[in-house]
């Protein structure tokens, strides 16, 4: 079995319903990385995205801290 099957066996295992489970297999170096982008489509307040290596995000720092500013939100005070 693989490594993405069994993490979703488990994800589901907790509650998660499947299609509220976005994944990406890398077939390239560059990879359009859907699931990511279906990820932050669906992105709603009190969200919470797994991910098992920050590598996974981006192949670069840049990559990782441009995305950060998604997950960044101004609350007012």
């Amino acid at each position: 079995m693989s490594c993405l099957v069994l993490q979703r066996e488990k994800l589901m295992a907790y509650g998660v319903v499947p299609d509220r489970i976005f994944s990406d297999t890398r077939q390239k170096k560059r990879d359009n990385q859907i699931g990511l982008r279906n990820y932050l489509k669906a992105l709603r307040a009190q969200s919470t995205l797994i991910v098992l290596t920050l590598d996974r995000l981006g192949d670069h720092t840049l990559d990782i801290v441009e995305l950060g500013g998604v997950f960044c939100v101004a609350r007012p005070v």
